[in-house]
């Protein structure tokens, strides 16, 4: 197994140990694979591979397969045409299998007969299959061994274990969990070809148990490498960490579970201001300090979404009106909902003077 866990508390830092770590001088051919949560982390990273492949902090970002953490799957196996356990497809097996009368899915057949959403609902079922599929193969795994005990077991809500095996009835081609399984199985003994020299998932957050097992049959084959940001240990007496770091401390305990060793990166040096105070303090687990009035860290409050993105731009044109080094490409915008604030934030960044 090469499997490695690397963290740190600086993000800036674990993104100096990547550069180190992918700087090589082998076959500029070979193309490790980087995952990544999503464009932003992206971007993020490649603007720091940029930097510091330079001594001038000018160079360039090339020589990755850069993909997001949720195309693994198809990477490997390659896209995959006509599957009918894909929730649009899977859709009108759920709704033969209530249509042919099937024991045991008539709390199923009375919902949908309730209104006139019947494919609509009938595809929220499918849907719900699937992320048991993506998130829980486990508890599928057991509904295919023993189905009338499972299905027992869960007595009123039987029926989901009575409408997987109708489907896995129906549908000749492998469940997901079978054809996972099998794919893992052929990836980890050689049969699937690797193209990759390494694989490297960046800042993952969390990670379904299909990833994790398909990591690990990768690192049957390669190297794998998980560089994962933490907030600190869990015995913390600093509140801010406790409430910032609860749910990362879960992803770094399955990350932590299937990795065969772990590197603990050191982080660049803290700013002795109110926020670089403040964030020493998060990472060492010891109580909030005492803030400082020195312009590090600003708390606006404003009302309603519309008002804060206004506040947010008159902020930004402040701060690169003072500072002439500043780039936007050192502004991070983090927001618990970029979704809903996304329509505020196109209206208050768009320039319609045609500037």
């Amino acid at each position: 197994m090469n499997q490695m866990l690397h963290t740190s508390t600086d993000l800036a830092g674990l993104a100096e140990a990547f550069v180190a770590a992918t700087a090589s001088l082998g076959d500029p051919f070979a193309r490790p694979l980087v995952l990544v949560p999503g464009a932003g982390v992206q971007r993020w990273l490649s603007q720091q591979v940029a930097r510091g492949s330079s001594a001038d902090g000018e160079g360039i970002s090339a020589g990755f397969d850069v993909h997001p953490r949720e195309a693994l799957e198809s990477l490997v196996v390659g896209e995959l045409r006509d599957d009918p356990w894909q929730p649009e497809r899977l859709v009108w097996a759920v709704l033969g299998a209530v249509e042919a009368g099937v024991p045991g899915l008539e709390p199923l057949a009375t919902h949908l007969a309730a209104n006139d959403q019947r494919y609509a609902n009938a595809l929220r079922v499918a849907r719900l299959l699937r992320r048991y599929a993506d998130h829980r193969p486990a508890l599928l795994a057991l509904w295919s061994a023993n189905p009338a005990e499972e299905a027992e077991a869960l007595g009123f809500d039987g029926w989901q274990v009575r409408l997987w095996s109708a489907l896995r009835d129906r549908i000749t081609a492998p469940d997901p969990v079978e054809r996972r399984r099998a794919l893992a199985a052929a990836v980890a003994d050689g049969t699937v070809p690797v193209p990759w020299p390494a694989v490297h998932v960046f800042a993952p957050r969390r990670a379904t148990p299909v990833h994790r097992s398909l990591l690990r049959a990768l690192a049957e084959r390669c190297e794998v490498h998980v560089w994962l940001p933490t907030a600190g240990g869990a015995d913390t007496a600093n509140a801010l960490a406790d409430a910032l770091g609860r749910t990362g401390r879960e992803w770094h305990a399955a990350w932590a579970g299937a990795a065969d060793g772990r590197v603990e990166h050191p982080g660049s040096p803290v700013a002795p201001t109110t926020l670089g105070r403040l964030q020493a303090a998060i990472h060492a687990g010891t109580p909030v300090p005492a803030p400082v009035t020195d312009g590090s860290l600003t708390i606006h409050a404003s009302h309603g979404p519309g008002r804060q993105v206004e506040v947010l731009r008159e902020a930004l044109v402040g701060l690169f009106a003072d500072d002439a080094t500043l780039e936007p490409r050192d502004v991070v915008v983090a927001c618990p909902d970029p979704d809903a604030l996304a329509p505020h934030l196109a209206a208050a960044f768009t320039d319609t003077g045609g500037g």
